[in-house]
């Protein structure tokens, strides 16, 4: 049987031992709260999103596909967020914002959005970093949400692969994994343009098995889909090169390819 001056040492360490899991316990909200206050300021007050760039939108990204953005100086990336994929290469040059949007024309790419960071990127590698140190101080400029920059941290925080390309292209693996066999045609009077057009589509990671000439000439450009119809990632961007909706064409017979695209004046403008 314990003595009374052996209780009363065994309740004092009992007590401190008490007091110090409060203290830790107590550390640890106020890091919470901390970090708490910290998310809701960034997230308030940046990034920078006003006005957008010429050229661009307000970003259109639900996290399902490849995001396709440059990042400064000279960074062009694709980020698959289902994989956590990154693409990338780097221009020759640093463009500013006023000469961004000639970026995408130049390359034949699909741009979905811009991050310009007050930050020295050594490579894509290091973007989740600067998002992270950048929010704080608001000096993102960006023409996505707060909440997609901070989705795209979170996803590029943890373990990344990162593949550097040769050349303009930015290959979607949804795109890729369709597989749809397209011919482009050129429904202008213009020398070439068809060849052009098949530039961007190939870019997207899209198999393009036929370049050549339409039997009439077209003013508005014609997306046509033999394949069975419902939701392709690859008409989908498609018909943001082009802006044109594509038309699905119902059809019992084989088909040499999937889509036709007649390529039409307006694709010049």
């Amino acid at each position: 049987m314990e003595s009374w001056k052996q209780y009363q040492k065994k309740n004092k360490s009992q007590k401190k031992s008490g007091h110090l899991v409060l203290i830790v316990i107590g550390g640890i909200l106020l890091i919470c709260v901390f970090m708490a206050l910290r998310f809701l300021y960034g997230a308030v007050t940046g990034p920078k999103r006003l006005p957008i760039l010429s050229g661009f939108e307000k970003a259109k990204w639900d996290h399902s596909y490849q995001f396709n953005m440059f990042v400064n100086p000279n960074w062009i990336i694709g980020y698959d967020y289902a994989s956590g994929q990154i693409n990338y290469y780097q221009l020759d040059e640093n463009p500013s914002e006023d000469t961004l949007a000639l970026v995408s024309k130049q390359g034949k790419i699909i741009l979905d959005g811009y991050l310009f960071i007050d930050a020295d990127l050594e490579g894509p590698e290091d973007l989740g970093d600067a998002i992270w140190h950048q929010m704080w101080t608001d000096t993102i400029r960006t023409n996505l949400t707060p909440w997609q920059v901070w989705r795209m941290w979170w996803a590029l925080r943890g373990g990344i692969g990162v593949r550097a390309l040769e050349g303009a292209q930015l290959p979607e693996a949804a795109i890729q994994s369709e597989g749809l066999k397209i011919a482009v045609l050129n429904g202008t009077s213009v020398s070439g343009l068809a060849l052009e057009a098949s530039s961007w589509v190939e870019n997207l990671g899209a198999k393009v098995i036929d370049v050549s000439n339409a039997t009439s000439q077209v003013d508005k450009t014609i997306i046509e889909v033999f394949a069975p119809e419902k939701s392709y990632r690859t008409i989908a961007r498609i018909e943001q090169v082009f802006s044109t909706k594509a038309v699905f064409i119902p059809t019992s017979e084989a088909t040499r390819y999937d889509v036709k695209i007649t390529v039409g004046n307006n694709f010049l403008r």
